[in-house]
């Protein structure tokens, strides 16, 4: 079901400019209009510079039907002399001002009267009813587009020239977000602004919206008197008919509401980090397009109007939520905030004033003369702000000090404004405090202490940028906004210091392959993250041990994450670091049904630090700062951490070793991704339904293949019994024997594999009418894996097998090794190291083995490949004898890891023999200390381990060992 969410957010800035720049406030002549469209896919969103309006908003239903849910116009020239402003943006004030008038600062301003005595939605020429000026467009992954308008001082009546900008801009699939800004620029001015636009989520065609359920997260309104003027009280909604906190059928209680609605609401409900929140929550109800929208913003306010005054305009039939700040009468001090004042400026804090500047240095083409009014000790205090470093820039005119800021915000940044930023020039006559430069600089241009870093490319190309990370200088486009190469695909930051620990790629690895972005996320923003589905109250559904990609919707495997978790935290020496690795460890698999007990070995080992240290999240910076081994518990903590690496290294051996097969097993969801549930059943027939329980999962199937046998029956037949293509999802299987028991087969199938196999049992009725029983009414359908079967451990080199458990046809049945022959792979001895062997001849009887229901372990190809060599234990003890034995096992184990890597295809077989024979014969004590080492740290990365033992001693082992040449008398009788 599509969501539309539509994210509305107004920032008003403050600046400054000198107060006496007057200009004429006529609108430029020669000004086209035109319809521009952003889209992503199927989401299409169309606007216009009339009136910076919303035509169209385009997207699927339910069943992948397009419909436009915006009313409006399919021309330009209705909105040219259409007043009901759909679509529009509305201002300087939107809603009513009585009486056409208010007072500021002791000075009265009369306003045009266009609604009645009123004014409604800044006068006659609004906002909504003059042409902007098209400032930045760009599709790509993340399309937008960024209207301007400036407004004159007295344009309808309003004090103070006033910069606004607005953006259109898709974020992720059906999301729009629309950002409002508005800078006043020498006068303090009321401002207001709201987008005016008219919603029916079932299209224009559609007929009325009082059928749309809503609810508004608002608990009071501001009452408005006969003129429709806010009365200045603010009153609650509960028990009324404006009462919408659950929802409601927005034709419900229109009736007792003379008119229909047209209220202000008072929002209500916790906001994120940004001020934003949702507010509001639509659909078409039962039966309608499927469509729900959901709509946030940062505003106090949303105004609920359902066209109560609208013409007889063609393909009018919705209803409008427009947000904004509280409505206001102007006479009235309830509501403060609504007015903006460029003088007010001057109480930010440095941070808001670097933060101002930023925003203007990016969005105004006036910047220097909106700064000319700043004093020179603020402009001094941002550029040591902005430099890191303090300087006196005594004897520079205040413009060059401003063109400096602008150049080294520009900068900061990431990106350079030549048009609007030249060189910085400071004559040579002139006394000035700036260090004297050298003769191979150029002497007319300033001097600064950061890098004169070029931003640009060698073409020139005023969309290219470079990423400002050192470590990163990738080339960047403005469509982007953001490196894709080294910054988070959710905060578009970058780390300083890059952990690749505490970061999630977009990947085809084992066990979900398949088409990958390849994008980066912290693993921090992807916890809190709503559509990454590892919140329970996300907006995705909830996944087990898996996360889906924020960008592409991929869903990738958390395990491997989580066990470098596991692996810091058992290595940690500073308490924080401890807590902070078990923590997320923690919150990766909170909820998990299919990996109890890796999380239960978590939760043990939180459960004990959390008695001495406290809360996680929360330790103090004192003991922070701690050194693990001093911890009473420290011991036995990090012994727990071992244990779930263990565990966790055990199953992904397993997944390595399947890796090949191409088998297709949701993992995270196991058994519960897919479901065969039994209905109607009698004694000779029953209906079988086939359903999936995620979404992503669901979307890949096209249809599915069905088998069934008696469950006395050795075997399913060659044939299957029957296709059930989407979107079916029921069948009935007639010609049953009553009181007989029935083993179902079902295979979900995509457009290019087979996505598995489940199996279900179920048993008919009898003639005297006793119930039917079915295995999968209380419990999940077994997900089948026929391409291999387990063999009896060899003592040294194979350990404990996973448990298998067989289904009800399956008890009594026998399997053992010597049946089933398979190839043998190398020896390691690893404790406790768990390994999975494919049998040649696996069928579909007897033989077949289901995963226990309550646990879901990653299938993956049955392939005869070696395992990663485990590092042996090593006891420190000052006995010579155990420190001798040590250094063998360390030996062997090097020598085992140079096998692995050159079966593993990353070291050729000349190296690894020139390697093995110099590191055996000729290597001395200290350099296999440095092997060991490197194996030790970069085991992880093998194509880097071998990269960096070629590096270090290649030299070594080519070169022929040179005669030493001794001091003094020689013996040698050659020479």
């Amino acid at each position: 079901m599509p969501r539309c969410t539509i994210l509305l957010l107004s920032l008003l800035l403050l600046a400054y400019m000198l107060g006496g720049a007057t200009t004429d406030a006529a609108a430029p002549r020669g000004k086209k209009v035109g319809i521009y469209e952003i889209k992503r896919g199927d989401f299409s969103v169309k606007v216009t510079n009339w009136g910076a309006t919303i035509i169209s908003v385009v997207l699927p239903d339910s069943k992948g039907k397009l419909a436009d849910i915006a009313l409006g116009y399919d021309g330009i020239g209705p909105y040219i002399n259409d007043t009901t402003n759909f679509g529009a943006l509305v201002g300087r004030v939107a809603n009513r001002i009585a009486n056409a008038q208010f007072t500021l600062n002791g000075k009265t301003y009369n306003l045009y009267r266009n609604d009645g005595n009123n004014s409604l939605h800044g006068g006659h020429r609004g906002f909504g009813r003059v042409i902007w000026s098209v400032k930045e467009k760009a599709q790509g992954e993340f399309p937008y587009i960024t209207f301007y308008y400036r407004s004159f001082d007295g344009e309808q009546g309003f004090p103070g020239d006033l910069d606004v900008f607005v953006t259109y801009k898709i974020d992720y699939d059906y999301t729009l977000s629309v950002v409002m800004r508005a800078e006043p620029l020498n006068k303090p001015t009321p401002v207001n602004l709201a987008q005016h636009t008219y919603w029916n989520l079932g299209g224009h065609t559609s007929g009325s919206v009082l059928g749309h359920r809503l609810q508004l997260f608002a608990s009071h309104i501001t009452p408005v008197d006969a003129q429709l003027i806010p009365t200045g009280a603010v009153a609650p909604v509960a028990g009324t008919p404006f009462d919408f906190q659950t929802p409601a059928a927005v034709g419900s209680r229109i009736s007792q509401v003379p008119g229909g609605y047209d209220i202000n609401y008072a929002l209500s409900g916790p906001a994120d980090g940004q001020g934003v929140r949702k507010v509001a929550v639509v659909s078409d109800g039962a039966g309608g397009s499927g469509r729900v929208m959901e709509l946030w913003t940062n505003q106090p306010g949303v105004q609920l109007y359902t066209g109560n005054f609208l013409k007889d305009e063609r393909g009018k039939g919705g209803s409008g939520e427009e947000y904004r700040n509280l409505a206001h009468n102007s006479h009235s001090a309830e509501f403060p905030g609504f007015v903006i004042d460029p003088t007010k400026c001057s109480h930010l804090s440095l941070d808001e004033k670097r933060e101002l500047v930023h925003e203007i240095s990016r969005w105004a083409d006036n910047a220097p003369e909106i700064l000319q009014s700043w004093s020179r000790r603020e402009l001094l205090q941002l550029i040591c702000a902005e430099m890191g470093k303090e300087r006196k820039y005594t004897g520079v005119t205040k413009p060059k000090m401003i063109e400096h800021l602008l150049r080294l915000v520009s900068q900061n940044k990431g990106k350079t404004n030549e048009d609007r930023v030249g060189p910085l020039s400071a004559s040579p006559k002139s006394s000035n405090g700036f260090k004297k430069k050298r003769k191979k600089e150029n002497p007319q241009q300033l001097a600064t202490d950061a890098p004169q870093e070029i931003l640009k490319t060698k073409e020139e190309d005023d969309d290219t940028l470079i990423c400002q990370n050192p470590a990163c200088r990738a080339t960047l486009t403005l469509d982007v906004g953001y490196c894709k190469r080294c910054s988070c695909c959710i905060c578009y930051r970058y780390d300083d210091n890059k952990d690749p620990s505490l970061w999630l790629v977009c990947n085809s690895d084992t066990p979900y392959h398949g088409n990958s972005c390849g994008m980066s996320c912290h693993l921090k923003c992807a916890l809190k993250h709503e559509k990454a589905g590892i919140l329970k109250t996300g907006c995705s559904p909830k996944l087990d041990a898996s996360f889906y990609c924020v960008c592409c919707g991929k869903v990738n495997w958390l395990i491997g994450s989580w066990r470098k978790q596991m692996l810091v935290a058992k290595e940690a020496r500073r308490v924080d670091v401890l807590c902070e690795r078990l923590s997320l460890s923690h919150k990766m698999l909170k909820g998990t049904e299919c990996y109890k007990e890796l999380q239960n070995i978590v939760n043990a080992a939180v459960r004990i630090l959390k008695k001495e240290v406290g809360p996680l999240d929360k330790v103090s910076m004192v003991m922070a700062r701690g050194i693990v081994n001093r911890l009473n518990c420290g011991a036995e903590v990090q012994k727990l951490c071992f244990s779930a690496l263990e565990a966790v290294d055990s199953l992904l051996a397993t997944s390595e070793l399947l890796a090949g097969a191409n088998i297709m097993a949701p993992v995270g969801i196991g058994s519960q991704a897919f479901h065969i549930d039994f209905e109607d059943i009698s004694p000779f027939s029953v209906v079988v339904s086939l359903h999936s329980r995620d979404d992503m999962f669901e979307e890949n199937i096209i249809g599915c293949t069905l088998w069934y046998r008696k469950s006395d029956d050795a075997n399913y037949p060659e044939e299957p019994t029957c296709l059930i293509l989407r979107p079916d999802t029921k069948i009935m299987i007639s010609g049953l024997s009553p009181s007989t028991g029935y083993n179902f087969k079902v295979s979900p199938f995509s457009s290019t594999k087979e996505l598995g196999k489940w199996e279900a049992k179920c048993v008919t009725e009898s003639l005297n009418g006793n119930s039917g029983q079915c295995s999968t009414r209380n419990s999940d359908s077994a997900y089948i894996n026929e391409d291999f079967v387990s063999v009896s451990k060899k003592e040294d080199d194979m350990c404990e097998l996973p448990t298998i458990i067989q289904s009800d046809s399956q008890k009594g049945s026998t399997n053992s090794s010597e049946n089933n022959q398979a190839p043998e792979l190398p020896k390691f001895s690893r404790t406790n190291h768990r390994k999975v062997l494919p049998s040649e001849d696996a069928s579909d009887n007897s033989e077949r083995h289901l995963p226990p229901p309550s646990t879901s372990i990653p299938f993956i190809c049955s392939k005869s490949t070696l395992i990663e060599p485990c590092k042996p234990d090593i006891t420190d003890t000052p006995d010579s004898a155990n420190k001798k034995e040590s250094a063998e096992r360390q030996y062997e184990y090097c020598v085992k890891v140079i096998r692995w890597l050159e079966c593993e295809g990353h070291m050729e077989k000349e190296f690894r023999v020139k390697f093995l024979t110099w590191f055996s014969l000729k290597a001395t004590a200290q350099e296999r200390r440095v092997v060991s080492a490197f194996i030790d740290v970069l085991i992880d990365e093998p194509a880097s381990l071998v990269a960096q033992l070629m590096d270090a001693f290649m030299d070594g082992i080519c070169n022929k060992e040179k005669p030493i040449l001794h001091k003094g008398f020689c013996a040698r009788l050659w020479h």
